[in-house]
């Protein structure tokens, strides 16, 4: 297993610190302090060469340091990261600090921090450890979809019952059921009648007859024969009587003009 490592957290261009202190500073017989001494700080990929970070227009880091005036031998450094680790393929980075001699560039002492994740703000970490929750079976995912499409069909149905137009009400009782629906279908045939004016009557039914089935017009001619020798009629006095026709009416034979001329009073 590979060794686990330590890695630090911070957020892109939000400066943080870092305390540096000299120890066994002692060189040619005098102590050195950060007074005497140029740093130099460097942002490295955390790799086994540690390359630099390069760069085009962004200058990845910015720092800046303040030698402690009440003891020399300290320093703190004031460092803004201004680039992503997710804009280099998730990488982590190194910061290094150097302490040089101004003129040689003699590296008179050299620091690497641990590894450093780049964020672009403290909600990506906190998401990060929220607990995960727990991993759904495939019965619940299916259970679930269907769930979802009982619901859309629950409200499919209730909005097409809003934009439902109501029939008018049939009688509840089996018995009544087909002289309802007689009744309603015949109220429709003489609504449908009166907006004809008489004097198109014949033509339009005979064209609505010429358009249907034989079977259709059967249909319509045994009706109309039930209608004229089995229902009574009422004269205007109030009497009922029988009108008698010479018409018969059968399947294979069908008189569209005594039939108008009879029911319709063409």
């Amino acid at each position: 297993m590979g060794r686990r490592k330590k890695v630090h957290i911070v957020v892109k261009n939000t400066p943080f610190q870092i305390l540096l202190a000299l120890s066994g500073n002692m060189f040619a017989d005098s102590i050195i302090d950060f007074n005497l001494l140029t740093l130099e700080a460097n942002l490295l990929y955390d790799s086994p060469d540690e390359k630099a970070v390069g760069f085009i227009n962004t200058i990845p880091l910015d720092y800046s340091a303040r030698v402690d005036s009440a003891d020399p031998t300290k320093c703190v450094v004031d460092v803004t990261i201004k680039i992503l680790s997710s804009q280099h393929e998730d990488s982590l980075f190194k910061l290094r600090i150097r302490a040089m001699e101004p003129q040689s560039k003699y590296v008179f002492s050299e620091v690497v921090s641990s590894p450093i994740q780049v964020i672009s703000k403290p909600e990506v970490i906190k998401k990060k450890n929220q607990p995960r929750g727990k991993k759904r079976t495939r019965d619940e995912k299916i259970f679930d979809v269907l769930s979802r499409i009982e619901s859309r069909i629950e409200n499919q149905q209730k909005s097409l019952d809003d934009l439902h137009i109501k029939e008018p009400a049939i009688s509840q009782t089996g018995t009544n059921s087909a002289e309802d629906e007689l009744d309603l279908a015949l109220k429709k045939l003489i609504s449908a009648l009166e907006n004809i004016q008489p004097q198109e009557r014949s033509a339009i039914i005979r064209q609505v007859f010429c358009r249907n089935s034989h079977d259709f017009c059967s249909r319509i001619t045994e009706s109309a024969s039930l209608l004229l020798t089995e229902n009574p009629f009422y004269t205007s006095s109030g009497v009922s009587e029988v009108p008698q026709s010479d018409h018969i009416y059968n399947e294979n034979q069908i008189d569209l003009d005594s039939f108008c001329k009879t029911l319709f009073d063409l």
